[in-house]
């Protein structure tokens, strides 16, 4: 029976018009019943894709983009996140700003080349995100959501289908707040398998509101190597030197991408795919997380990634599952873009041809469960044939991950598609 993990997010981008005030006045969500709003597929026009060059330049600016918000997210508990969810949809955002309002987003984000190159590159990589199979789902679903008869600039909706397939739907947010609401958390449920429910909770559209961004973000494969279910023991996992908690300790034996470095070993834990993978880095000391998350810098995870090399490898790791809820204006604005959450000085003009729009919020959900549910044929490549006359060989290397660590799922390009830390696998935050 092969591993697998199933990961999700949701994010929101909230435009209000000048203000974002809440209304107390909205209908009983229990009495609403939206239709059922269908998963789009295929792009409503044909998907733009940019060259190598643009794909790469998108792929490293999400790693300098990732370390840089892991440093701004809260360092206590359990956490993930989905740098590549918070990213797109950010820079689909920034297609419509301008002047000094778009510098610093391009900045904030690590976008690099021509705006043209930049959404190229994004288009890019959703083609090559975009993968299912028997053993691997990926999927990235966008979508713009816009007050009925509100006009926006053609070249801004334009530019959404074309390089990020999000197409753009009307709502009523001004006189039915929460048919709108319901509307969008239906699409999301959809789009994530049913997995993500209730995104929009009641009073989170105000009736200033004037268009919503949505991303989704669903991914869900096997381990290229298998955990056997019945190696699984209880086991301590020390939340710190002085307390422990109990934990499914998973058990593999086999050859992974592994480093070790002065305050940590790295392993790499492929899925089944070959496209993506986990890189988990374990602190050498029980209380070595911080200092290790303190070491994370903009070439952290490339520089972990290249020192990696074959080797043979026991590794124990935690069954765990971790949910993480964030509004990330303040993190963003840490992160040198404030100017998006101004009312008075952001400047949208690109989306409608009016300075009236403003980030009333960026609003980020992400959940990540680890388990040993498998299928037969994941069960088939933890067969490893040794030749009769093979050489003796040295012991495996040990990597138990039985206290707090920090995990990268990436793609094959580098893509950091969902990071977070483990502080308690037993604990669901």
């Amino acid at each position: 029976m092969a591993l697998r993990n199933l990961v999700y997010s949701r994010l929101i981008v909230v435009f209000p018009l000048l203000v974002a005030c809440k209304t107390s006045d909205a209908p009983d969500a229990a009495a609403m019943k939206p239709e059922p709003v269908p998963v789009v597929a295929t792009p409503i026009a044909t998907p733009k894709v940019g060259t190598d060059a643009d794909r790469n330049r998108v792929a490293e600016g999400e790693q300098a983009f990732a370390t840089r918000l892991y440093a701004k997210l809260p360092h206590d508990g359990n956490l993930v996140s989905s740098p590549t969810s918070i990213r797109i949809a950010l820079a689909m955002t920034s297609a419509g700003a301008r002047g000094d309002t778009a510098t610093q987003m391009e900045t904030s984000l690590a976008l690099q080349g021509s705006p043209l190159s930049i959404h190229d590159g994004f288009a890019a990589e959703l083609r090559d995100l975009g993968s299912t199979s028997s053993r691997q789902t990926l999927r990235v679903v966008n979508h713009l959501w816009a007050q009925k008869g509100r006009p926006f600039n053609a070249d801004f909706v334009s530019l959404l289908q074309r390089n990020y397939a999000a197409p753009l739907g009307e709502l009523d947010f001004n006189s039915d707040i929460d048919k709108s609401r319901l509307t969008i958390n239906s699409f999301i449920e959809q789009s994530t398998e049913h997995k993500i429910k209730d995104l929009l909770a009641p009073g989170a559209i105000a009736k200033e509101t004037k268009m919503v961004l949505t991303n989704a973000v669903y991914f869900k494969a096997d381990w290229q190597q298998s955990f056997e279910p019945s190696a699984t023991v209880d086991a301590p996992f020390f939340v710190s030197k002085a307390r422990t908690t109990q934990s499914k300790l998973m058990t593999t034996t086999h050859s992974f991408r592994y480093a070790k470095t002065a305050d940590a070993q790295v392993v790499e834990l492929p899925y089944a795919s070959g496209q993506t993978s986990m890189m988990i880095v374990l602190p050498n000391d029980k209380d070595g997380l911080t200092k290790v998350e303190n070491a994370i810098k903009d070439t952290s995870i490339a520089t972990w990634a290249s020192a990696l090399s074959s080797t043979e490898v026991n590794v124990k790791l935690p069954r765990f599952t971790s949910t993480h809820h964030v509004s990330l204006a303040e993190a963003l604005g840490a992160m040198g873009m404030p100017l998006a959450f101004d009312p008075t000085k952001a400047d949208f003009s690109g989306i409608d041809g009016k300075k009236e729009l403003y980030l009333g919020d960026v609003v980020h959900q992400a959940f990540v469960t680890v388990d040993e549910k498998g299928t037969e044929a994941a069960a088939a490549t933890a067969v490893v044939a040794v030749p009769p006359t093979a050489m003796p060989v040295a012991p495996p290397i040990d990597f138990r991950a039985d206290h707090p660590f920090v995990f990268f799922i990436r793609d094959t390009r580098g893509a950091v598609l969902f990071m977070g830390r483990v502080a308690d696998p037993g604990a669901t935050l």
